[in-house]
């Protein structure tokens, strides 16, 4: 997720926001003062740690559960 300060651009992982957990439609850029008011400069600084271009996704994906599970994970 992109986050526009006043003079730069950020990445960062909005997946804990309360905001954007529902089914709604996430924007392209998010500008940082809606973060900071919403989530607070601790906040913030937990969104920015997570930003990394280079991954697929910044949550913790888990197997599916029930009979079709994939084998070979913790707990099948």
């Amino acid at each position: 997720m992109t986050i526009q300060g006043a003079t730069e651009k950020r990445l960062g992982c909005i997946v804990d926001v309360g905001k954007y957990q529902t089914s709604i439609r996430v924007p392209a850029v998010i500008h940082v003062m809606e973060l900071v008011r919403s989530e607070g400069k601790d906040g913030l600084d937990r969104i920015l740690e997570k930003g990394n271009p280079g991954a697929q996704t910044c949550e913790l994906w888990l197997p599916r559960q029930g009979k079709n599970k994939p084998q070979g994970y913790p707990g099948t």
